[in-house]
């Protein structure tokens, strides 16, 4: 419970944050803080602190939210920190942002492939 509570200001703060960047920044520069918070939450999910790298991730996809990066690795950081539901919910955001977006196709289906494996997963 104290986990969700956290996730959920995380994504709070993360959008905040990005709501007021976006005042005040243009869209490449939005681009470029997005990078740089996706970097801080590798840095974190390298460290195994998956709720400071899903914060930093959320923070990121606020600035952007078509951030190939950070669209991709948010799931696998949900499923990493034990949160399947939430990662299969993020998983089938991306996989529609990848469709519309025409990534390539090699994405779309590991995309797809983690997706599969995690709903294999038993429910706790």
């Amino acid at each position: 419970m104290k986990y969700k509570i956290y996730i959920i200001v995380s994504l709070i703060f993360g959008i905040l944050v990005g709501g007021v960047a976006g005042f005040e920044l243009s869209k490449s520069s939005l681009k470029g803080l997005s990078l740089g918070y996706v970097g801080e939450a590798h840095k974190w999910r390298q460290e195994t602190n998956y709720l400071k790298a899903i914060a930093y991730f959320n923070r990121a996809i606020a600035l952007d939210p078509n951030s190939f990066i950070a669209r991709i690795s948010l799931p696998k950081t949900y499923s990493l920190a034990g949160y399947y539901d939430i990662a299969i919910e993020e998983y089938e955001i991306t996989l529609k942002i990848a469709q519309a977006e025409k990534w390539d196709e090699k994405e779309i289906n590991r995309i797809k492939l983690e997706m599969e494996e995690i709903k294999k997963r038993p429910k706790n």
